[in-house]
């Protein structure tokens, strides 16, 4: 019971008691009025639980904007870390893949590297005398093979001209060979015509499984041994 309701029940009770003393029709008189006025005590109360009840209806409707609101905020808030951590995830991926690109970039520098350093560069015109054996991968631009011998040993050489091989022994020995223009048994004579070219006595050795030659431009064999392939 709220304390409105035994503020009234307390008011009647009272003039009950009052009523007690009173005579005939003085007492009807004034418990008529008194039940009229407990009748509008109660409607007066229930006005007021009514009032206080659409109240808080009224209260709960102006909050409705505000909640949406809120509501609004949360799912920005979300959407906004969704896309935050997505972004960051991307640059974790782009990051990974610039360290991957520079690791294979570094490691393609380094096998270069490590073929220059095992890359012997000799003159443009290269002359063989005596006996050479190679103990590296080799590039030659031009190269003559006048006596002696060439042993390429199981390593590649690299002619990026022409090979005049007058005389010697080329001995390839499980090597390769490659020659980017011509590769002449011949040997060559300058007369005032120009170069000529005549028998020589070189000789290509090439008795191994592996032994491998390449030549891009012409093969001439013009020489007075017989060669071994």
């Amino acid at each position: 019971m709220g304390k409105f309701s035994k503020i009234i029940a307390f008011v009647l009770a009272f003039l009950l008691v009052f009523q007690a003393g009173l005579s005939g029709n003085f007492s009807k008189i004034y418990a008529d009025e008194l039940e009229e006025s407990f009748e509008a005590a109660e409607e007066i109360a229930e006005d007021r639980i009514l009032e206080k009840n659409e109240g808080l209806d009224i209260d709960a409707e102006e909050l409705e904007p505000y909640k949406e609101e809120k509501e609004t905020e949360k799912t920005e808030k979300e959407k906004g870390k969704k896309e935050a951590d997505g972004i960051e995830k991307i640059e974790e991926l782009k990051e990974a893949d610039e360290i991957e690109k520079a690791e294979k970039i570094k490691e393609t520098d380094d096998i270069i590297k490590t073929e220059t350093e095992n890359t012997e560069e000799i003159e443009p015109k290269t002359v063989i005398d005596s006996n050479v054996t190679l103990h590296k991968d080799t590039v030659y631009k031009d190269l003559y093979i006048q006596s002696g011998s060439l042993n390429l040993n199981g390593y590649k050489l690299e002619v990026s001209g022409n090979i005049i091989h007058s005389g010697g022994v080329l001995n390839i020995n499980g090597g390769k060979l490659f020659v980017k223009g011509d590769y002449r048994i011949q040997r060559e004579r300058e007369t005032n015509d120009g170069v000529v070219y005549e028998r020589g006595s070189g000789y290509l050795n090439m008795t191994n499984d592996e032994d491998y030659v390449c030549i891009d431009g012409s093969f001439i064999i013009e020489s007075n041994y017989t060669n071994t392939d």
